[in-house]
């Protein structure tokens, strides 16, 4: 490995001028001398670096053209004056510019050329429609910077007030811009004109929406944009730029755009001087010297990932169709969400609120592609029920148990009205569940992904025209904690660290064990501030706190500790008084311990790994590699030091509303497609109810009424404030993995319905329930549960687990049994449960109308098509009792297969443009075979059309010659002579009667 090679080079150069061999990625500082194989592998040249060589950069002021090494690469200062202010930034780890990214102030990118630049004090990031700006400061939306002048701040910065209004005015009103449509005033109730009514609710003004570029179109004044003069500055970066100057440190030469290189030939005498051109033959030769060449052939194929994406389209609502909680479906053009199971013949209307809820469905985007990007895990607290519900109130909770146990057979048939809440309660698990964060992109339209508690499937929604989506980060830190140089510190041991002597933290080393500097006893030891040596005797780290110069003799080589040197004990990341944090710990994303979950196994934390303690409302981070098993391991790493809580956290602007965090005043969250401000501090989402038993009532972001602040009454919602416009609802989908715990129940045989269920796992891999996807519908003779049907098994790998099925018959369709719910038995499972996509999967599809959506790349090339269609048939009748489908046959896929032709069009593209030459006949082969069969199945299907056209042409012959012979059947009624038909009429009534006449005469002999 590299590493190893350093030190077997080390060792061999050492021995000659105590001079180690030259390595790129390593610090010098002048007057240190390297051996040099660039021009010779086997006859080195010894050089010595010269007093513009620096070393590692500390902060401070350099000079013109000094060099120093930073973030793994050497940089040369182009500015003396900036030197102080500036960082130096490695371009590698740099991001490029991109004018769909927004800066902030002292913010870092690079160019085309991997020049390092920074952003000036001006630019204050995405324009945000609730802030106010000053003038001169410039935003960033789209793909446009605009810059503030005296016009559009005063134009901007105009709230709504009860006031009066002049037609065509612009306000803003919770971070969206009005236009009055006529004027009004607020003085004179009497008045035609009176109006003080918010504008988002009066007729008297239109939404202008929240962008600059909807703002500009309406006619209001905005910002000058400023996008070509900053792209100007970027391409040509100065010292002294208006927007973004040059930063006073760069990795790369001007001309060539390569990385530094201290002994490149034109930086002779400028940073090093040769002192021996050669090492006279004293190197030994290099024993493992591989030199092999391997031609390697990449090629691109398709392959189905570990991770599907099912996607549930919203379909018609049908009165008798039962639709569950969480279900969306289409009427009268608008989208509703089923609010309860078992949901049918109730008509989605706005005064079914009990049933239904109506979704934003303003979303109609002709096609569009997306792509979604698993980037991470979050967790979020709620309370799981028996059939394997989330619900984010613990007495919602226990309500579904309490209905789930009084209709199945679980109860003692002894049971108090008491005894079913105490064993509901029992039963409510409470769970921290991984909900996975994706990235979003969409071709048309901003979107984000929110996750669905109630169904436990995510749902993509998009942003309406002249709205955006929230997000936006907050950082927050106390002492302990500090900032300095870009890095966050916390104390040891608590202490302020405002005012400490921060000039060692500089030089902590994120990697352990360090770089440390060589103890030779013959050589005096010398060693500069934040340089590491190790002590043998100890077996210990050290940082020097100070430069030192100590001679030979007066200090013991391997216990260099016990002598006079200037030394502190140092540890991963830390100097013996402060830890370096890799960053704050981000709310949602660390690990989760709880004294209310039992663990699997413990929790592993790496150097720097954060624990979040749920019932302490803490982070703490791990000064070491360990593990936490329960409350007494964290209070005794606590007392050892070895956990440290650090009072700070990084948040998000716009994620999800979660029950279990605090919000503060300002705080924007997402609930049900919707964002809301938080109106106060500290709230931790209860207030006080109005019964003298002193509860507590859960308070939504949409909940109407709310209690008062003397909970004596309800109010209006005081507490969360709508901002922006609700997001569209696209579709819902769910990520699985083939890996995931399967669940087996026994099936409902043929005249029944199959129950499915899936595992609810929880973030720490444990099963901690089993959720009804599908009840099922289950026939038992008298009633009488059989064995086979009380038991369900989990399958989590190699490991099986049972479950007891809670039946009970459903009261809407009484005598079939169905399953409400399950109990997990015996002991937890030990194999740790896989759940969600990986992290970084990525998932790529198109929305759209037509039945085959092609789905491209941004150079406008197909790479794939997808089926939109149904796998139903859709027939009518053609005929008395005749049906037929004027379509292909879409069971089984027989339809969608038709995009397969363009699939493996679009493999042979992509084969013959990745293969070698010499793979291209196989290509095309493999792809002939699969055409030829695909064009088999083409002519299938025509043929399939084919018949049906005849069959229709059939029934339609026939049905013309029924036709032709009921309009001859009926003619022969209707078009007669009604005089001949009158005479034929009485002809035959006067032969009846005297018939009738005639038997009388003969049955008149009687035997009375």
């Amino acid at each position: 490995t590299e590493s190893e090679k350093k030190q077997v080079d080390d060792y061999v150069f050492s021995g000659l001028e105590n001079a180690p061999l030259w390595y790129q990625f390593s610090s010098y500082n002048g007057g240190d001398r390297v051996y040099d194989i660039s021009s010779s592998a086997t006859n080195p040249r010894l050089v010595e670096f010269d007093e513009s060589v620096k070393g590692t950069w500390v902060s401070g002021e350099y000079a013109l053209d000094d060099y120093t090494f930073y973030a793994g690469t050497w940089h040369k200062v182009v500015s003396a004056e900036n030197s102080a202010g500036d960082i130096p930034h490695n371009p590698n780890d740099t991001n490029t510019f991109n004018v769909s990214n927004s800066f902030s102030a002292e913010d870092a990118a690079k160019n085309d050329q991997k020049r390092i630049i920074v952003a000036q004090s001006i630019m204050s990031g995405e324009f945000d429609s609730n802030s106010d700006y000053q003038v001169g400061q410039v935003v960033q939306q789209g793909s446009d910077f605009y810059e503030f002048n005296q016009a559009s701040v005063t134009a901007l910065s105009k709230n709504w007030l009860v006031d009066d209004y002049a037609l065509g005015d612009v306000v803003r009103y919770k971070g969206v811009y009005y236009q009055s449509t006529s004027a009004t005033t607020s003085q004179d109730p009497t008045a035609n004109n009176f109006d003080d009514q918010n504008p988002d609710v009066s007729d008297n003004w239109v939404s202008l929406g929240s962008t600059l570029t909807a703002l500009d179109a309406a006619g209001v004044t905005i910002p000058t944009n400023v996008t070509d003069a900053v792209v100007n500055e970027i391409t040509n970066p100065n010292l002294a730029g208006n927007y973004f100057r040059e930063s006073a440190f760069q990795a790369t030469d001007e001309g060539t755009g390569e990385p530094i290189n201290l002994l490149d030939a034109s930086l002779l005498d400028a940073t090093h001087t040769v002192i021996q051109e050669s090492a006279d033959g004293s190197i030994p030769t290099d024993s493992v010297a591989p030199a092999w060449t391997q031609n390697i052939a990449v090629g691109i194929e398709s392959a189905a990932g570990t991770s599907q994406l099912s996607m549930t389209h919203s379909s018609p609502w049908k009165r008798l169709q039962s639709y569950e909680l969480g279900n969306i479906i289409e009427f009268e053009g608008k989208l509703w969400e089923s609010q309860i199971n078992d949901n049918f013949n109730h008509k989605p209307v706005v005064d079914s609120s009990t049933y239904w809820k109506e979704l934003p469905s303003g979303y109609n985007v002709e096609r569009e592609d997306w792509e979604l990007e698993a980037t991470g895990l979050t967790q979020k607290e709620f309370f799981l029920s028996l059939d394997g519900r989330l619900f984010d109130n613990f007495s919602d909770a226990s309500v579904q148990n309490q209905d789930i146990l009084l209709f199945s057979d679980s109860l003692p048939v002894d049971a108090q009205p008491s005894d079913l809440t105490t064993m509901a309660n029992e039963k409510v698990k409470t769970i921290f569940y991984p909900v996975t964060t994706y990235e979003v992109k969409g071709s048309e339209s901003q979107g984000m992904v929110y996750f669905d508690h109630q169904t436990q499937e995510y749902r993509l929604a998009a942003a309406p025209e002249g709205s955006q989506i929230i997000s936006s980060q907050v950082i927050t830190y106390e002492q302990p904690v500090v900032q300095h140089e870009g890095n966050y510190f916390v104390s040891l041991d608590g202490t302020n660290l405002e005012n400490g002597d921060k000039t060692l933290w500089s030089f902590i080393q994120d990697n352990f064990p360090p770089n440390i500097v060589e103890i030779n006893a013959n050589e005096n030891l010398v060693l500069n501030k934040g340089d590491y040596l190790y002590d043998e005797t100890t077996e210990k780290y050290y940082i020097a706190t100070e430069n030192s110069n100590t001679v030979t003799g007066t200090f013991d080589p391997i216990n260099p500790s016990a002598s006079t040197i200037p030394l502190t004990e140092a540890s991963a990341r830390s100097d013996g008084t402060v830890f370096k944090l890799a960053s704050l710990p981000k709310a949602g994303e660390e690990q989760v311990f709880s004294t209310q979950n039992q663990l699997l196994q413990p929790i592993g934390l790496n150097t720097g790994d954060y624990l979040y303690h749920r019932e302490e409302n803490s982070y703490y981070v791990a000064t070491e590699t360990l593990n936490v098993s329960d409350q007494t391991d964290i209070d005794e790493l606590l007392l050892s030091n070895k956990l440290i809580e650090v009072p700070a956290q990084i948040s998000r602007q716009g994620t999800e509303w979660s029950s279990n965090v605090t919000y503060n005043s300002g705080d924007i969250v997402l609930y049900d497609g919707q964002y809301y401000r938080s109106l106060r501090d500290d709230f931790n989402n209860f207030l006080p109810s109005a019964d003298f038993l002193g509860s507590t009532n859960l308070i939504y972001p949409d909940s109407n009424l709310i209690p008062s602040a003397d909970g004596q009454s309800q109010v209006a919602n005081y507490i969360w404030e709508v901002v922006e416009n609700p997001l569209q609802h696209v579709l819902q989908f769910d990520a699985t993995r083939d890996d995931a715990p399967s669940v087996n129940i026994s099936s409902a045989g043929a005249a029944g319905t199959d129950a499915t269920a899936k595992a609810v796992v929880d973030i720490n891999g444990n099963i901690a329930g089993l959720k009804v996807e599908n009840p099922g519908r289950y026939f038992f003779s008298d009633g009488i549960i059989p064995p086979d049907f009380t038991k369900a098994t989990v399958q989590v790998g190699d490991e099986t687990l049972e479950a007891t099925i809670l039946w009970q018959e459903n009261p809407n369709d009484p005598g079939p049994y169905r399953i409400a719910g399950f109990e997990l038995t015996g002991d937890p499972n030990t194999t740790i449960a896989p759940t969600g996509p990986r992290i970084g999967d990525t998932f790529s599809f198109a929305t759209g109308s037509k039945t085959f959506l092609d789905h491209r790349n941004e150079q406008g090339q197909i790479v794939n098509v997808s089926y939109m269609g149904s796998e139903n048939n859709s027939q009518f009748y053609v005929g008395k009792e005749s049906k037929i489908s004027s379509f292909l046959n879409s069971a089984d896929g027989n339809t969608a297969e038709l995009g397969n032709v363009v699939n493996t069009l679009i493999e042979l593209r992509e084969g013959l443009n990745n293969a070698t030459p010499s793979y291209y006949s196989q290509e095309v082969e493999d792809s002939e075979k699969k055409l030829i069969k695909l064009e088999d199945n083409i002519i299938d299907k025509m043929g399939q059309l084919s018949a049906n056209m005849v069959r229709m042409e059939t029934v339609r012959a026939h049905d013309e010659d029924y036709f032709m012979q009921l309009d001859q059947r009926i003619s022969r009624d209707l078009d007669v002579d009604l005089s001949e038909t009158i005479m034929r009429l009485s002809r035959v009534s006067t032969a009846y009667q005297a018939a009738m006449q005639v038997g009388a005469q003969l049955l008149n002999t009687s035997l009375l």
